[in-house]
This record gives C-alpha cells, sequence and structure tokens, in this order.
C-alpha cells in the first residue's frame, strides 16, 4: 500500500513539473503607453513574448477588427536575443471611431518547441481604454458669440448695382439697334443633291451581294432573311413611294393590294417565314432559303413589269389627250 501511494505522489509530482516546465516556455504580455484617447488616434499596443530559444514563436493574426477597434497594421520588429532567453516584440495599431471604453482583447500567439509538431497558444491580458470625442458639445450646431451688427446703408453700397444696370441697358439698346439696322441677305435657296437610282437595278444589285455573302450557309439566317425582305420592301418604297420599310407585313400587304403585285401564295409565304424567322426562331431549310431568293426576285420583277404597264398606259393616254386637243384646236381655227 505504501510503495502504491509513493508511485501515485511521484505521477502527480511530474505532471505538476511539466505544466510548470510548459507554462515556463513563453511569457506573452501587451501594454499601451496611455490608456485614454482621442476618436480617430492610433492605439499603439506593444506585444512582447519572451521565451526560451528552443521555443518557435509565430506572429499574432489579430484580424480585421480585435473587438470592437478596428485593425490598422501590425508590425513586427527583430527580436532580442540573450544568453538565456528571446524577447519576441510586435506592434498592433488599432482605431476607434467611436467614443467610449473599450478593451482590447487578449491577443493569442502561437508556438512550439523545436523538435515538437505540437502547436500550442498563449495569450496577453486584456486593457480597458477610453476613447473621447475632440472637445467641445458636439450637439449643438456652431453660433456666435454675440449677434452681427448690421451698418447704414450707403450710396457706395448700390453704386455696383446702378452700373451693372446702366450697363445691362447700354448692351440691350445697341442689340436692339442693331437687329433694326442690320441688313439681312436673301437666304439662297439650296436644292439638296439627291442622285439618280433605278429601284430595279439597286434591287437587284443587292439580291446579288446578299448570294455572296452566304449568310444562310453561314449560320446567320436571321439575317439573311432580315436582308432578303428588306430588299423588297426597299424596291416597293422607291418605285411606288410609299413607307414599305417602316410597315408591318399586313400593311404592307395593304398598301400594294391594289398594285395587283403580292398575290401569289409564294410571294406571302416569303414575308410570313421572315417574320417566324425573326420572333418565332423559325430556322429554315437551305433549300427554302434558296427559294426565298428566287421568290424575292420574282416579285421585283413582276412588279417592275406592272408599273412599266401603268406607265406606258398613262403616256399612251396622254398623247391621245394632246393629240385629240391639237385637232379641236385646228378646227376651230379652221371654222373661223
Amino acid at each position: 500500500m505504501r510503495a502504491l501511494l509513493k508511485t501515485y505522489f511521484l505521477i502527480i509530482s511530474l505532471f505538476f513539473t511539466a505544466g510548470c516546465l510548459n507554462a515556463a516556455d513563453i511569457e506573452a504580455s501587451a501594454s499601451v503607453d496611455t490608456a485614454e484617447f482621442l476618436i480617430g488616434d492610433w492605439i499603439q499596443v506593444d506585444i512582447e513574448a519572451v521565451h526560451s530559444q528552443e521555443v518557435i514563436v509565430f506572429p499574432p493574426d489579430p484580424g480585421e477588427k480585435a473587438g470592437d477597434l478596428e485593425v490598422i497594421s501590425l508590425l513586427a520588429f527583430n527580436p532580442e536575443i540573450s544568453e538565456n532567453a528571446v524577447k519576441s516584440k510586435w506592434r498592433l495599431t488599432l482605431a476607434a471611431f467611436d467614443t467610449g471604453a473599450f478593451v482590447v482583447p487578449p491577443i493569442e500567439i502561437g508556438y512550439h518547441i523545436a523538435g515538437d509538431s505540437v502547436t500550442s497558444t498563449t495569450e496577453t491580458d486584456p486593457i480597458d481604454v477610453i476613447v473621447y470625442s475632440a472637445g467641445g458639445d458636439t450637439l449643438q450646431a456652431p453660433h456666435d458669440i454675440k449677434p452681427q451688427m448690421e451698418a447704414p446703408l450707403e450710396f457706395a453700397d448700390f453704386l455696383p448695382y446702378v452700373i451693372a444696370l446702366i450697363v445691362a441697358a447700354g448692351v440691350l439698346l445697341l442689340i436692339w439697334w442693331w437687329k433694326k439696322h442690320r441688313k439681312v441677305k436673301p437666304a439662297e435657296e439650296v436644292t439638296p443633291y439627291i442622285p439618280e437610282i433605278d429601284p430595279f437595278e439597286h434591287a437587284m444589285k443587292r439580291f446579288v451581294e446578299l448570294e455572296n455573302q452566304q449568310l444562310a450557309t453561314k449560320g446567320f439566317v436571321k439575317e439573311y432573311w432580315s436582308e432578303l425582305t428588306e430588299i423588297v420592301r426597299e424596291y416597293f418604297e422607291l418605285a411606288l413611294h410609299i413607307p414599305a420599310l417602316e410597315m408591318t407585313t399586313d400593311e404592307f400587304f395593304e398598301a400594294v393590294k391594289d398594285d395587283g403585285t403580292l398575290v401569289e401564295k409564294s410571294h406571302r409565304d416569303l414575308f410570313i417565314t421572315a417574320d417566324l424567322v425573326k420572333f418565332a426562331k423559325l430556322i429554315p431549310k437551305r433549300s427554302e432559303c434558296l427559294a426565298g431568293m428566287k421568290t424575292g426576285e420574282e416579285i421585283v420583277k413582276q412588279a417592275r413589269a406592272k408599273i412599266r404597264a401603268v406607265e406606258t398606259a398613262e403616256t399612251v393616254l396622254e398623247q391621245s389627250k394632246t393629240e385629240k386637243s391639237v385637232i379641236e384646236t385646228e378646227d376651230s381655227t379652221e371654222e373661223k
């Protein structure tokens, strides 16, 4: 029994001895020059860790905030090495943007003994600080000590305004006189230059350019059908003088209904297919794209033939009226 108690006390003694040695491996502390600061001042906290040379110390990592204080920076100094100990030092700069009492929280420092992979930590003691305002009663707005005294008004006070009014009146008078007596040259009429363009030739040229671009083959189906119907609409706009490019499909059909064009189903299907491609994301086959080009050219050619026929008929009618008028004039002259 006695041997058992002796062994028990020996184990407890070794345990406390190891704990004391471990605690004695490093000693951390933190301090400030003063405990009172003004709002916006930097609070510089000096951190020290005294340890043996066998202890490897890691710098503290306070993060972005230390309690309610903002972390500004952490500066490390060269350690002071002596025969028995090493003193590692850091300076942590904090700031408070409000008034009141604050606490610099315990700062954790990690370390481990050389040859030992286990990392331990120690902490500094918390520090109480007080932050004051810059002084004065900040709740009151600035105000004068005494009310301002009003000086009596003199003529010199009004003189700048009088001069300004006289100058302004003189400038207005000069402007009025100049406008009244100036000689205005009549504006020359400038006739804007409008290049002559044959709607049919222009449309045929655009059809060839569209075919050479091979938009449908390259995958630009929407652009292909938009330009195809645009060529046809532009021809009617130039030939018939109607705003075909600004009309909807139904409005366009209604506008050319009396002209006798777009009566065939394939002609109307061209514009309906183009609308489906643009608004319903329809993707026609390559054969349909080629057929659309032929249909567009066919519409333009038929429209041109009908427009020419109408123009020829009007010319014949006008000549007939002219000849009739000449004959009537000659007959009346002979009777006299």
